[in-house]
């Protein structure tokens, strides 16, 4: 088959080759460039690579500025991506290389990274007059996507060509954005929702502007008004962020279209968002990326009504809610476990051994998350069905920690308590009850041999020793209590 995406990029750069194409804090590319460079890569890739016995190509590099040549080049070379969160403890980047059957990492940094076990090349400047051609027959197989890994090891995405270009398409239908637009997005692009933006940006000829790092409000803000940014693409923190460090004369007027996924934002700060920026338009997204990033979408500004949701499933796509006891359809507005099914949807997680495992789409897959979809075909989320939850719009399973830190401190007991706070989100606070008999209980320490086994967003934001965990009397953890109770200490200090 042709590459579709490569078809797009390629009939954007032949139009306007000298337009800018991404912007990035200390680069830029033109169409044209950034062409160039991708097939640059693509020669290199295709000399180094010629008898490797996997079609798998790992990228390890959260720098927007690489990551996307080595994305599209990769393409142009012939193989599927496999992006890294460059984050992860090492171990997690060592098993999920090994369990993809992935041979060959490329990256910007001359050191091999921790948890690169196999092939590395270290690739950074590249051709941008670079002229070579290339058939671009390939196979329908275009990228690898990794869950967070919250319950454990990531499982592994495989999805098509078809399916990330027509999420783009489908969701493009709703957003709408154009060729004059400025699309700013503040996260690591190895994540489903940069991708799904850097494919925004290729079917609707967008320009992209990405700056990766932790922005304060008044950062997001100064960055919107420097690259007259017309819209931003981002999570809830973002959004309660920028809402924070508002001033009076605060207009933001190139800003035309807001776009919020990969967590839960309240329908008071939705609200207050229109009110405050009454020129712009708030896109309300549900998504995963077992579909290839976007599932469900809501114009909030022309669906009041529908103030809340996420909106309804992608042209196409089926979302149901079903009974936890019976595993039926219930009736609208009746609270389930969301289903999901249609052609956005992936064929199963991939095994180590390069086979794809089915039964997790049987029937539809089931998300985990509780909702309820209404008699007009809008979807709501209520949360988690279970103790995983999201934080920093990825989710982190709380029996997980619990269990890390049971696995590497002397205590009798333990408990994760979730709060809520109004910048972060969701935020993990760890109780722990120390053994007396075992060594004094150090938070430092605890905190160092946590970072090796657990990924930064499943990291506790404090540990305090306390004397029991609330329990019920079933012996299951109270977790109102815990919260109450962790509340009560952080506001001690």
């Amino acid at each position: 088959m042709k590459n579709p995406i490569l078809q797009c990029l390629d009939q954007l750069r032949s139009q306007e080759p000298d337009a800018t194409f991404i912007k990035t804090a200390d680069f830029s590319y033109s169409r044209q460039s950034f062409w160039n460079a991708s097939r640059s890569l693509a020669v290199i890739l295709r000399q180094q690579l010629k008898n490797l016995d996997s079609d798998i190509v790992a990228i390890h590099d959260q720098d927007p500025r690489y990551f996307f040549v080595y994305l599209v080049g990769i393409w142009m070379a012939g193989f599927r991506v496999l992006p890294l969160n460059v984050r992860m403890p090492p171990q997690i980047i060592e098993n999920s290389i090994s369990n993809s059957s992935c041979k060959v990492v490329i990256g910007n940094s001359l050191e091999v990274p921790p948890g690169i076990k196999c092939r590395y090349l270290a690739i950074g400047q590249l051709d941008e007059d670079c002229q070579t051609d290339f058939d671009d027959h390939q196979p329908e197989g275009a990228i690898i996507m990794l869950t967070s890994g919250s319950t454990g090891q990531p499982k592994a995405i495989p999805l098509t060509f078809t399916q990330i270009l027509d999420n783009a398409y489908l969701t493009q239908e709703i957003v709408g954005l154009n060729r004059q637009d400025k699309l700013l997005i503040a996260m690591p692009p190895c994540f489903i929702t940069g991708i799904s933006h850097f494919m925004s940006c290729v079917v609707s000829g967008a320009r992209l502007v990405s700056v990766v790092g932790f922005n304060f409000g008044e950062q997001l803000l100064k960055l919107i008004d420097d690259n007259a940014v017309t819209a931003f693409g981002g999570s809830p923190t973002n959004v309660r962020r920028i809402l924070g460090a508002v001033k009076e004369d605060t207009a933001l007027p190139s800003l035309r279209i807001w776009i919020s996924s990969g967590d839960h934002l309240s329908r008071d700060e939705q609200q207050y968002f229109l009110d405050r920026f009454s020129h712009v338009r708030f896109i309300y997204m549900y998504g995963l990326s077992e579909v290839g990033g976007r599932l469900c979408v809501n114009d909030v500004r022309s669906n009041p009504a529908k103030l809340g949701s996420p909106g309804k499933p992608l042209r196409g796509m089926q979302v149901t809610a079903l009974s936890s006891e019976y595993g039926s359809e219930v009736a609208p507005r009746d609270m389930g476990e969301l289903n999901i099914n249609g052609p956005l949807l992936m064929a199963g997680y991939l095994q180590s051994s390069g086979n794809i495992d089915h039964s997790s789409v049987q029937g539809g897959f089931a998300t985990g998350d509780l909702g309820y979809v209404d008699a007009d075909g809008y979807v709501w989320i209520a949360g988690r069905t279970n103790d995983v939850i999201k934080v920093g719009g990825e989710k982190v399973s709380i029996t997980n920690v619990e269990d890390a830190i049971r696995l590497i401190t002397d205590c009798s007991d333990c408990t994760v308590a979730v709060i809520d706070d109004p910048n972060l989100g969701k935020v993990l606070i760890g109780l722990v009850v120390p053994d007396p008999t075992g060594e004094p209980f150090n938070n430092l320490v605890l905190f160092k041999q946590l970072r090796g086994i657990l990924p930064p967003n499943a990291l506790p934001a404090k540990v305090f020793a306390i004397d029991s965990v609330p329990r019920t009397g079933s012996g299951k953890v109270s977790r109102k209590d815990a919260k109450d109770l962790a509340l009560a200490l952080l506001g001690s200090k």
